[in-house]
């Protein structure tokens, strides 16, 4: 059993279960017979190896003696070539300390060139704007003046000894130079604004921004403007007032010589254009020299004058609104609406319909001049606030590309030679040059100016006129609904009562008419007085028309026919079978055009709300 485990363990793959499987004695001799092959084919190749032996001793000495000798022949070697370059290096070193005084030499003679340069811009500086004066060219002595200023900037602590003197002697000339310049553009600007003279007006103001006030001329031009539009608004309100009289002094004989004088002056559409004149006087204003304004003195100048603008806006149109107020009698009439909701209503149709009809359709014409008047100050107000958001964008946007060029500039200055780009440093250094952080401030009075027109004076006074509004609307949506009740008849071969067709116009038109106010506040309060209209006067309405029921109208057919054989009352029967019918039909096309109304009514809510 051993010659057969030594057979099983040196057989490479075998088995040795397999090995003790076996039964046949022929496989075991021929495993036997292979296994003794091999290990006689090891024991050759050990003894082969151990042959070698004396030659690997042998290479082994010689190579520790050669590695020994190699590496004393490296080390005299690496002690020559270091006493060769030393003198390379020491001599490289004073070069380079050299090269660095010379760079820090040149960079002191470009200062000192770059200071000369400015001392010499200074003097011409000096003699260009005595020169300008006596010319009396104001714009070369004003860009003198503005480029002195920014040389002192530059040049302050760097003037010594005898040029310290002759700065100071330079910059006494320069202040006399620049009050003198001051004082003519200030009368100059005077006489324009006196003269009405625009373009100069223009002109001067340009001139206060390199005079180092750019607020003065800013403040004097707002004034201007106000002084200009507040004329313009008083030759509109007197051009009124005399239309307004002479109207008033004209209904006067003709009441006093027809009918009895009626509660509301017929209204015109004077008001509407006074006031939609007054409001394109003020966003003229603005527009014509947006241009001028924003270069000269940037966004946050335009937002000034805007601001300036809207402040005489306030006074003139709050103005002009109390007037069409108090000419239209729209307190009284809201008084009086507003005590007809607190009494009980009459029924419909008591009253006769001539004395209804007309004050109704002179209320429906106030209304609509109501309305003009809102929709005219919300696209005087939308117009004025877009001005400012385009400027301030337009001055955001350019700003951002500045910071964009300045962060390529910086990381091109510290690119290294490898091709990279030193982040770090680069970035460092833009965090501490804080590239224009004026965009949040920008904004700030962007939302402060924005504030002031949206709550100032004349939006308040707008705001009171929706409120009149709402109250007249609701007012004339009883009238007309309470009239289209009452006047309710059958037309022959139409599918409705007049009262179906009239009261969903009416209502129609109401719905209309409040979503031009763009007003989210109106609009839901006069949709609201719709729904209420239509949950209960008009249903009543259409409930006390279907109330007699089938019975009774067939019991009063021989009454209503005047009739009294077999033949008539069947013919009554049919009559008044073929009227419950009709009924029937108009209630399901009242709430069919209710359903109409409906979907109108949304087409256009979603059409102004697109649109603001």
């Amino acid at each position: 059993m051993v010659p057969l485990a030594r057979a099983a363990s040196a057989l490479p793959g075998a088995d040795g279960d397999k090995l003790q499987q076996l039964t046949n004695i022929n496989d075991i001799n021929r495993l036997l017979h292979e296994t003794i092959a091999r290990e006689r084919a090891i024991e050759a190749e050990l003894d082969k190896q151990l042959g070698r032996r004396n030659e690997l001793e042998r290479d082994i000495h010689l190579l520790n003696a050669t590695t020994s000798e190699v590496l004393e022949l490296v080390r005299a070697d690496a002690e020559q070539l270091f006493n060769n370059v030393q003198p390379t290096a020491q001599l490289a070193a004073r070069i380079g300390g050299r090269v660095q005084r010379l760079d820090q030499l040149q960079q002191n003679v470009a200062e000192t060139l770059d200071l000369i340069n400015l001392i010499l811009d200074r003097t011409h500086c000096v003699s260009g704007v005595q020169q300008a004066m006596g010319l009396q060219d104001y714009d070369t002595a004003a860009d003198h003046i503005a480029k002195f200023l920014q040389l002192e900037q530059r040049l302050s602590g760097t003037a010594q000894g005898a040029d310290a003197g002759q700065a100071e002697e330079q910059r006494q000339l320069l202040l006399s130079a620049k009050a003198q310049l001051e004082a003519v553009v200030t009368q100059r600007l005077e006489e324009a604004v006196s003269a009405r003279d625009h373009a100069a007006v223009l002109h001067f103001v340009q001139l206060h921004k390199p005079l180092a006030a750019a607020d003065k001329g800013l403040s004097r031009y707002i004034d201007y403007m106000r002084l200009v539009l507040g004329s313009k608004a008083r030759e509109l309100y007197q051009s009124l007032d005399t239309v307004l009289d002479s109207k008033a002094t004209a209904a006067a004989a003709a009441a006093a010589a027809a009918a009895p004088a009626r509660k509301t002056p017929v209204v015109t559409q004077t008001f509407t254009d006074v006031l939609s004149a007054l409001l394109r006087e003020f966003a003229v204003a603005v527009e014509q020299d947006e241009q001028l304004l924003t270069a000269t003195f940037g966004a946050a100048g335009l937002l000034e004058v805007v601001v300036g603008v809207q402040a005489e806006c306030d006074t003139q149109g709050v103005r002009m609104l109390q007037r069409f107020v108090e000419a239209r009698r729209v307190v009284q009439l809201v008084s009086e609406a507003q005590s007809r909701k607190r009494a009980s209503s009459p029924a419909p149709g008591a009253g006769g319909v001539a004395d209804t009809r007309a004050p109704t359709k002179q209320l429906e014409l106030l209304i609509q001049e109501l309305v003009l008047l809102v929709q005219r100050s919300e696209e005087y107000t939308n117009f004025m606030a877009g001005r400012m958001r385009d400027a301030v964008a337009a001055e955001s946007e350019a700003v951002q590309k500045q910071s964009v060029a300045a962060a390529a500039s910086l990381q091109q200055r510290h690119r290294t030679s490898s091709g990279h780009v030193d982040v770090v440093t680069a970035s460092k250094e833009a965090a501490a040059t804080g590239i224009d952080p004026s965009i949040a401030v920008l904004q700030q009075h962007l939302g402060q100016a924005e504030a002031k027109l949206r709550a100032g004076p004349f939006a308040v006074g707008v705001r009171e006129l929706l409120g009149h509004y709402m109250s007249l609307e609701e007012l004339y949506l009883d009238n007309t609904t309470d009239m289209a009740i009452r006047i309710d008849e059958v037309v022959s071969g139409s599918l409705t009562s007049s009262m179906v067709d009239d009261v969903l116009f009416i209502l129609k038109k109401c719905g209309s008419r409040a979503l031009v106010t763009h007003s989210i506040h109106c609009v839901c309060a006069v949709l609201g007085q719709l729904n209420d209209l239509l949950a209960n006067k008009f249903k009543g309405a259409l409930a006390a028309r279907l109330a007699g029921g089938p019975s009774k109208l067939l019991s009063a057919a021989p009454a209503l026919l005047g009739v009294g054989d077999a033949a008539g009352l069947a013919a009554g029967k049919a009559g008044c079978l073929y009227r419950l019918l009709g009924l029937n039909s108009f209630t399901a096309y009242a709430f069919v055009y209710r359903a109409l109304l409906f979907v109108v009514l949304h087409s256009y809510s979603t059409v102004y709300c697109t649109v603001c």
